[in-house]
């Protein structure tokens, strides 16, 4: 390291320059002594050359070690001593001090009641601020702590000045008004909607972010705290705080009543869809707040339409679905609102049910009379969507106007099937009622029935059966309602539709019946009740086959034990896998392979999507059944299925260690396939 450094200051260009060494005596006895030596050495060619472009600042304590070391110099070096010795009774004053002041305040801490970290927190920022500020820190008297949380809270908003109340508020509300913490760049567009009315483009409306995390903290205090530059309320409770009524002091006034952060949030948004700029300037700032907006402006302004009439009508405006500005947000919104459906191009009054905003229906309802059992592109009525979504007072309209309870098409079949799977109850009822179908089926969908029993809506199941609902109703994806309460789980819908007369080996649906989705799902307790009730064991059907075939595919093996010990058939055929084991191979399930070979499961049997366990196996990168299989004699070139052998199986998948030990047992065959190359 000296050699570096030598020949780096030994550059013709190098400047003069000042080397500090701190704290000489902490070093190391050896690195000390050799230091010196370099020193000592580096400043008697100083002095024969005359050259003083580099200096050398050491402090250390005065040891004698030390001394002795540079007293051959010592008379050349420039010195200074400081005494610290003689400032020892100012040190013992300063950490008296100290100790008096940290003994007060744990004395002042610890007689408070009901402590919390977050009052801990706010306290101590508290004393911090008095102490600074004061001109004599020492002598000032704590001030009284806080005595909870909230009132830690008003002390801090208390300190807001008169002039920057406005904008501190206007931050405080659109943070507890968002649906989520909100990042700088959205909080700088937000702000600067808010803040600036009459701004026609975004460009012009945005803050700068820069610097906007540090004038946020500088106006908000402990309120907020900023994150990996998303903007927090400090705790829960601080919202709470905000939004609550609870009697305050005289003079403290920052209650954000909650309608008023909704319109506010509203006007943000929706002034923000319809800037003129949104949709030719893609610049990342211009549309910071494009998909915050997009996704929960219906929501924000839900509640708020029907006691703003002015906002109604810039919110009917996102209603135009000729404007570019619906089809710049209108996926971002469909997305999130919807995440596995296709935008479904609706049309004004299909959102509107959609949204429940039923100050825009109003609108539509009356300039359009016919358009009430119109649908969209998925063949879906307004009806539908807003049972689906539970706007009660929107179904309510809209029967009222002529829709009809029982038209049928679209995704969710009809409006009641659609109200069952939205699990709500009151227009469930309202539409049954009306005359609503119990009993209307979809070949998509099955019955409203089947879609309360697979959501788990208990009350609607039983509402649904007194109204004559057929609890042994055939059709849709899970053949019945037993089948969809078995696969997800719902055990007290299970013992209601049994008591109802519920056929348990009724067959259809992707699982092909209620034992075999029971035993996919590892539903134990339904599986069981299921037995009790006399379910057959071997029944085959459905995407398994068999229930010891799905059992084996989840590794369930409570639920593969009982299928044994009531006489499933271990080499049954059928289904994805084939067999049993086949499934258990593919899945990585050992203990549950070793007990189909106990109990004789054929180690070669053909069929499935991997032609045999030993291809399943090694597809899925499962060494130990592989030699668990090959064992028990697994043929090592049986060829077929997906991959054609194990090898190639094995090779596809990645799996080397496979691959080798697989090798290791000779395959007598080319482990080649046109559509995939060779494995070699």
């Amino acid at each position: 390291m000296w050699r570096i450094f030598m020949a780096t200051i030994s550059d013709g260009t190098f400047r003069n320059t000042i080397c500090v060494f701190d704290a000489l005596d902490e070093c190391r006895d050896r690195d000390k002594k050799l230091l010196i030596e370099k020193l000592r050495g580096f400043h008697v060619r100083r002095l024969a050359t005359q050259r003083n472009w580099l200096k050398f600042l050491v402090t250390s304590r005065p040891y004698d070690d030390i001394q002795d070391l540079f007293r051959p110099v010592i008379d050349l070096f420039p010195q200074i001593h400081l005494r610290g010795e003689e400032e020892n009774d100012q040190i013992r004053r300063e950490i008296n001090l100290v100790v008096k002041v940290k003994r007060r305040l744990e004395k002042e801490l610890t007689e408070m009641k009901h402590h919390t970290y977050l009052w801990l927190y706010l306290a101590i920022d508290d004393i911090k601020r008095t102490l600074k500020d004061s001109f004599r820190p020492r002598l000032e008297k704590i001030p009284p702590l806080p005595k909870s949380v909230p009132e830690a809270y008003e002390r801090i908003l208390c300190r807001v000045t008169a002039d920057q109340k406005p904008k501190v508020e206007m931050i405080l509300r659109i943070i507890v008004g968002a649906r989520r913490p909100l990042t700088i760049q959205e909080m700088a567009m937000a702000l600067g909607v808010a803040t600036f009315p009459n701004a026609e483009t975004a460009a012009e409306a945005g803050l700068c972010p820069d610097g906007l995390d540090k004038k946020i903290r500088q106006l908000c205090g402990l309120f907020i705290f900023i994150r990996d530059s998303k903007v927090y309320l400090i705790h829960q409770t601080a919202r709470e705080f905000l939004i609550s009524q609870h009697v305050r002091s005289a003079s403290f006034h920052w209650y954000l009543e909650p309608h008023t952060t909704e319109v506010q949030m509203t006007n943000i948004c929706v002034r923000y869809l319809l800037m003129n700029d949104l949709v030719s300037n893609r610049e990342k700032l211009v549309r910071s707040l494009l998909e915050y907006s997009a996704e929960n402006w219906a929501d924000h302004s839900r509640n708020v339409l029907s006691l703003e009439k002015e906002l109604v009508q810039q919110v009917w405006k996102l209603y135009n679905v000729a404007i570019d500005q619906f089809h710049l947000w209108f996926p971002i919104f469909w997305k999130e609102a919807m995440r596995y459906s296709k935008d479904p191009g609706m049309n004004a009054m299909h959102l509107a049910a959609f949204n429940g905003h039923q100050e825009i229906l109003s609108l539509i309802t009356v300039n359009e009379q016919g358009a009430i059992n119109r649908v969209d592109r998925s063949g879906t009525n307004a009806l539908q969507w807003a049972c689906l979504r539970g706007h009660f007072d929107i179904v309510q309209r809209l029967l009222e106007k002529g829709a009809n309870v029982n038209a049928k098409g679209g995704k969710y079949g009809n409006a009641l099937y659609a109200a069952a799977e939205g699990g709500h109850i009151h227009i469930v009822q309202t539409l049954l009622e009306k005359g609503a179908n119990v009993n209307a089926q979809d070949k998509i969908n099955g019955s409203a029935l089947q879609a309360a029993a697979y959501e788990g809506h208990l009350e609607i199941v039983e509402r649904l059966l007194e109204k004559g609902a057929d609890v042994s109703a055939k059709g849709g994806r899970y053949g019945n309602a037993l089948q969809a309460a078995a696969y997800r789980g719902h055990l007290e819908i299970i013992e209601r539709l049994l008591e109802k007369g519920a056929d348990v080996n009724a067959e259809g649906g992707e699982y092909g019946n209620a034992l075999q989705a029971a035993a996919y799902g590892g539903h134990l307790e339904i599986f069981q009740r299921l037995l009790e009730k006399e379910a057959d064991a071997n029944a085959e059907g459905g995407f398994y086959g068999t229930a010891i075939q799905a059992a084996a595919n989840g590794g369930h093996l409570e639920i593969f034990e009982r299928l044994l010990e009531k006489g499933a058939d271990a080499n049954a055929k059928g289904g994805r896998y084939g067999n049993a084991l086949q499934a258990a191979a593919y899945g990585g399930y050992l203990e549950i392979v070793d007990r189909l070979l106990e109990k004789g499961a054929d180690v070669n049997a053909k069929g499935g999507e991997y032609g045999n366990a030993l291809q399943a196996a090694a597809y899925g990168g499962h060494l130990e059944i592989v030699d668990r299989l090959l064992e028990k004699r697994a043929d090592v070139n049986a060829k077929g299925a997906r991959y054609g052998n194990a090898l190639f199986a094995a090779t596809c998948g990645r799996h080397l260690d496979i691959v080798k030990r697989l090798r290791e047992r000779k395959p007598n065959f080319n482990p080649q396939r046109e559509e995939f190359g060779n494995s070699r």
